[in-house]
């Protein structure tokens, strides 16, 4: 890639994040690791803790990650996600 290429690319990621608020850079995974907890009638049921990103299912309540251990984890419900 040439220099000009590379600058007007350096120049366009910083005009595309200088709007993002840290709620946004967070939901970009920038957040780092998160604790995601289940609840069922008010009652914690299960936590976990992710590695780094949780994303949402498209057309669902759902989110998933991969937890700690390597596994992917798929919850929809009562769910609280908290960054570490």
């Amino acid at each position: 890639m040439g220099l000009a290429k590379t600058g007007l690319l350096a120049s366009l990621i910083i005009v595309v994040s200088a709007g993002c608020t840290d709620a946004d850079r967070a939901r970009m995974g920038q957040g780092g690791p998160k604790l995601i907890s289940l609840y069922s009638g008010g009652k914690l049921v299960k936590q976990w803790h992710s590695r780094n990103r949780v994303l949402s299912e498209s057309a669902s309540d759902g989110w998933y990650f991969v937890d700690n251990g390597g596994k992917l984890v798929i919850v929809s419900g009562a769910v609280t996600i908290e960054e570490e």
